[in-house]
């Protein structure tokens, strides 16, 4: 259902109030038939607001952009560094299709690359999410399912592909556009990061539930499918680290090293000062008692990470672990980072 722009509140208006329950009451009325709305002539960041307050997720105007004729976005993709040089569309006489040509003017299909046959591929696909070839396709519901639409594409065309397919899993979670599953697979690790991150990690429990993550593996031949949950399998070393500290086991001695490790790629990466033994102000935040502990804890970042073996040498010690873990989240709290140290612990942020 397209509404009219003339229906959009607009500040200074003296019909705003007017405006704004009729607007509601016209989207309700849609969304109680089945029907979405787009909303037509939305020309402000304020506008947009009043939509999504509204529940309704597709307008169009100048907000966004202007309507374009097909060779001057051909030149948009050209100068907005995505490298899209070897083709562009030509329309055809019948003013209702178009072809892919060389900048030359010649036939691109014979010679496309398989990066390039991958791409348009993907790209007719999602816009056929929106559509159908026949017009009572448009109110089935969709499986969609995602094989592997980065092979042999660059990065930046990755990156694309990764924000559309994220676009598509966000009106899936919404109950839009008649989308109920979607199945993404890939091969390359990267890419699943980049559409995966976050999914599984925000939101209450039923929320997570929405996603599942399953690996195929291949043993002697065999194909195996582990399910994951909501834990997204994919991850970095860092998180990795982070894993084995959330378990608290006091009896394993890897614990110290792995907090040192956690502490120096952390405040190098943030940059406002690293905890060391050199850094005065910082020891002062914490008591004797702990002051002790804390340089102990620091030293590792020294000791351990400029040898090439990392041979740190430990006596077991269940109470040293217990004060370390203590120490090591007290680290975070004083120098303000405390709710990174909650996020990656899996704890309630804004713990004081």
């Amino acid at each position: 259902l397209k509404i009219d722009k003339s229906f959009l509140p607009v500040r200074n208006d003296s019909t705003v109030d007017q405006k704004m329950i009729m607007l509601k009451y016209v989207i309700a009325m849609a969304q109680s038939l089945g029907l979405e709305c787009l909303v037509e002539g939305v020309e402000t960041t304020e506008q947009v607001s009043i939509l999504k307050e509204n529940d309704c997720y597709q307008a169009q105007g100048f907000c966004f952009d202007k309507p374009l004729p097909v060779e001057e976005f051909e030149e948009r993709l050209r100068t907005k560094k995505f490298n899209f040089n070897n083709f562009r569309l030509k329309e055809n006489d019948d003013k209702m299709t178009y072809s892919i040509v060389r900048p030359t003017g010649e036939d691109a299909t014979p010679t496309l690359s398989e990066g390039e046959f991958s791409l348009i591929s993907f790209l007719y696909f999602y816009n056929l999410v929106f559509g159908s070839r026949k017009k009572r396709g448009l109110e089935d519901e969709h499986v969609l399912i995602i094989d592997d639409p980065v092979t042999s594409m660059d990065n930046n065309v990755l990156f694309i592909i990764s924000t559309l397919i994220r676009n598509l899993i966000s009106l899936c979670e919404d109950g839009r556009r008649k989308i109920a599953q979607i199945f993404v697979l890939s091969h390359n690790v990267y890419f699943f990061k980049e559409v995966s991150y976050m999914y599984g990690k925000r939101g209450n429990e039923q929320t997570k539930k929405k996603y599942t993550f399953f690996v195929v593996e291949k043993i002697n031949n065999i194909s195996h499918v582990k399910n994951h949950g909501y834990n997204n399998p994919i991850k970095n070393s860092y998180e990795i680290l982070w894993d084995c500290i959330r378990k608290k086991d006091f009896n394993d001695e890897s614990n110290l090293n792995n907090m040192r490790r956690i502490l120096e790629q952390y405040f190098h990466t943030v940059g406002n000062g690293s905890p060391n033994n050199y850094n005065g102000k910082f020891l002062e935040l914490f008591n004797d008692e702990d002051r002790l502990i804390v340089k102990s804890l620091l030293s590792f970042i020294n000791d351990g990470s400029h040898s090439i073996m990392d041979g740190l040498y430990m006596a077991p010690s269940s109470n040293l672990n217990e004060n370390a873990f203590r120490i090591f989240k007290e680290v975070f709290k004083q120098s303000g980072h405390i709710n990174h140290y909650n996020m990656m612990m899996r704890e309630e942020l804004n713990d004081k």
